[in-house]
């Protein structure tokens, strides 16, 4: 059965996104701060990401690595956690964080009623019967689910929950110390709030305004910290993906 646990800008530094054709698919993306990269030759883990085209294939690089452990924040009904194990054999426990219910100051099209919650929430757990013995569900804050964790303990943390800057940003900053040296954090929606439609991602949970969305807290996250963000080469629906590889110190 399922185990459900209870329950302002900053300048970027030197980086380069590459143009491409919606239609034609080039050489990966990559935002990099060129000065300040790990030099040591033993920060740098034996295995490395390639270029990924979307996030469906992201399942395949985790089964190449040989990971073990996950925590996906942001679930909605499971259809990318479905895709995520069917081809992820290897792993061994994977931990699905959402507190599927409706939430204020958030505009989103994903945001939607506790009624409407409620049946995602049974749809994720129908959509990932097969997978019960190795899920494990945590209705709750990302915030709050995050203290299950110790660090560097986990493999893969794939982050798609609030699109606005500050709760990505806030997400990243309380799951980046629990993925392992060598792990890869992920996420959907490397988009800045203007390349959104009738959605608004510049509205930030405590009615504040940033208009860099998950773009802007992604890059300004791990950019000082001089980590390389890859970004997958064929938009979904104009919403890339995008990774990083943690170094090993």
């Amino acid at each position: 059965m399922f185990l459900i646990g209870l329950l302002g800008g900053m300048q970027y530094s030197q980086y380069n996104t590459m143009s491409r054709s919606l239609d034609t698919p080039k050489s990966q993306t990559k935002v990099t701060v060129s000065s300040s990269i790990p030099s040591s030759p033993s920060c740098r883990p034996k295995m490395a990401p390639r270029p990924l085209k979307n996030r469906n294939e992201l399942p395949q690089l985790l089964e190449d690595f040989k990971f073990k452990t996950g925590i996906e924040i942001g679930v909605q009904e499971g259809k990318f956690s479905k895709i995520v194990l069917d081809t992820w054999k290897s792993c061994e426990k994977y931990h699905l964080v959402d507190v599927w219910a409706q939430q204020k100051n958030y505009k989103d099209q994903a945001n939607v009623d506790d009624a409407a919650q409620d049946k995602l929430f049974r749809t994720t757990k129908e959509n990932l019967k097969e997978y019960e013995e190795k899920v494990q569900i945590h209705r709750m804050f990302s915030t709050e689910a995050a203290k299950s964790f110790e660090n560097e303990s986990i493999d893969f943390i794939y982050v798609d929950a609030r699109h606005d800057y500050c709760g990505a940003k806030e997400d990243l900053e309380y799951y980046w110390p629990i993925l392992k040296p060598g792990g890869i954090m992920a996420g959907h929606d490397y988009n800045e709030n203007s390349e959104i439609g009738s959605q608004d991602w510049g509205l930030c949970g405590d009615g504040s305004r940033n208009e860099l969305a998950v773009k802007g807290a992604v890059n300004e996250f791990f950019l000082p910290k001089g980590l390389t963000i890859s970004v997958t080469y064929y938009r979904e629906r104009n919403f890339m993906s995008w990774f990083v590889q943690k170094p090993l110190c």
